[in-house]
């Protein structure tokens, strides 16, 4: 895998800043001081934070199934950034993260994927899921995010979306429609 230029650039800055990468099982010690740094993600980025209860279940019954690691990213005794992930049948998908405003500025989250990546590696993971792309944005949030994961090296796969639409009018007469075509062949 090749890094862009940017990525070891920011690698080494939070290197030269002394930050730290530790992978660890999450659980409830943790928790607390997650949700603290979601919340404050969440803000950051005008979004709604998720329940407390949605990290509760990762931190507990995913992590103690075997299904979780996350990276946690310091600086001496000050927490900037955790990242979690969800890992299964020797792939790791990138499902959360949260980080202080100095994290930000420290490029903690540069280190603490670059440090999960070397983890997941050694740990015989042959996939790495970073999420979706963004690859035509030209500015603003999405085109950070496509950056940040684009500059980790990697190939594109495609992310097929969907969803169910339910008609529930159509469906019912539809249904009628099938019965009596079906009660037509029986006689």
């Amino acid at each position: 895998m090749t890094l862009e230029h940017r990525c070891r650039k920011q690698i080494k800055k939070a290197e030269r800043n002394m930050l730290t990468a530790e992978i660890v099982t999450p659980d409830s010690t943790i928790l607390t001081k997650y949700y603290a740094l979601h919340v404050q993600t969440c803000h950051r980025n005008g979004i709604k934070p998720h329940p407390r209860e949605y990290f509760e279940a990762i931190f507990s019954q995913v992590s103690s199934a075997g299904m979780c690691k996350s990276c946690v990213v310091t600086k001496g005794d000050e927490l900037l950034a955790i990242h979690n992930f969800l890992i299964y049948k020797n792939c790791a998908l990138y499902w959360t993260t949260a980080g202080s405003d100095a994290a930000l500025k420290l490029c903690a989250n540069d280190l603490g994927i670059w440090k999960a990546i070397g983890y997941m590696q050694s740990q015989g993971i042959h996939f790495f899921e970073t999420g979706e792309a963004f690859p035509g944005a030209s500015q603003g949030k999405l085109k950070g995010l496509n950056d940040f994961k684009k500059s980790f090296g990697g190939s594109l796969y495609p992310y097929y979306r969907g969803q169910i639409v339910h008609l529930p009018v159509r469906e019912y007469l539809m249904k009628i429609a099938k019965e009596l075509r079906g009660s037509r062949t029986d006689k």
